[in-house]
C-alpha cells in the first residue's frame, strides 16, 4: 500500500525548475546577442555610441523572452513569476557586471538594471500565461 502523503514532483518544484530554465534561455540569448553585436560593431560602421541603447534593448528582449517561458510553463500568475524570473535574469547580469569591473559597481546601475530585467520579465510572463501555449491552458469552449 502506498502512502499518499509522499510526493515524488511537486508543483514548487518544476516552477522552480523552469524558473532556472528560464533564467537559463535569458542568459543564452543575452551572450549570443551581444556576440552578434560586437561581431557588428567590430566589422563594420556601426557607431560605438549605439552601445548602451543596444545593451537596454537585448536586456530588456531576454529579460521578456525569460519571462514569456516561465509563464507559459506555469500558467498562472505570469506578473508574479515573470518579474521574479527578470529579477533573478538581472542579478546575474549585476553579478557579471561586478565580476568583470574589478569589483565595483554602481548603485543607480544596478538598480536601473533590476527596474529593467524584472518589469520586462513581468511583462514576458504575463504574455505567456495569455499565450495559451502552456500545461495548464484553458480549453476553448
Amino acid at each position: 500500500m502506498q502512502n499518499s502523503n509522499i510526493k515524488t514532483s511537486t508543483n514548487d518544484e518544476s516552477a522552480f525548475f523552469s524558473g532556472l530554465k528560464a533564467v537559463l534561455w535569458a542568459v543564452l540569448i543575452t551572450l549570443g546577442a551581444f556576440l552578434v553585436l560586437s561581431l557588428l560593431l567590430a566589422y563594420t560602421k556601426i557607431s560605438e555610441d549605439l552601445i548602451p541603447v543596444l545593451s537596454l534593448v537585448v536586456k530588456i528582449i531576454s529579460s521578456v523572452i525569460c519571462g514569456f517561458f516561465l509563464g507559459s510553463r506555469v500558467g498562472k500568475n505570469g506578473f508574479i513569476s515573470g518579474l521574479l524570473s527578470g529579477g533573478a535574469f538581472g542579478l546575474l547580469l549585476i553579478l557579471a557586471g561586478f565580476l568583470s569591473e574589478g569589483g565595483s559597481v554602481s548603485a543607480v546601475k544596478a538598480l536601473l538594471t533590476m527596474l529593467e530585467t524584472a518589469l520586462g520579465g513581468a511583462f514576458g510572463g504575463v504574455l505567456g500565461v495569455n499565450s495559451g501555449s502552456g500545461k495548464t491552458s484553458r480549453k476553448r469552449r
